[in-house]
């Protein structure tokens, strides 16, 4: 169940990112060529740190567990 909802999720962020950049590259290009690049790279530089601060480390761990530990971070008050 976890991992069907996990799929399901993760595909529809995608399906919805490619929409937003199909549809602002344009527009955006025709504005200046290296905005676009500046715009989409700053949004990776903040999922990037997202992931590294506030996603626990899930190596060699079964999806259970790192289900589990995701849901105590979320509870925890820091």
């Amino acid at each position: 169940v976890i991992r069907a909802r996990a799929i399901g999720v993760s595909l529809g962020v995608l399906f919805l990112a490619n929409f937003v950049v199909s549809q602002t590259l344009p527009a955006l290009l025709d504005l200046s060529l290296p905005l676009p690049f500046g715009i989409y790279a700053i949004f990776c530089a903040i999922g990037i740190f997202y992931t590294i601060k506030f996603m626990p480390e899930s190596k060699n761990k079964t999806l259970e567990v790192t289900s589990h530990l995701i849901g105590q971070k979320a509870k925890s008050p820091t």
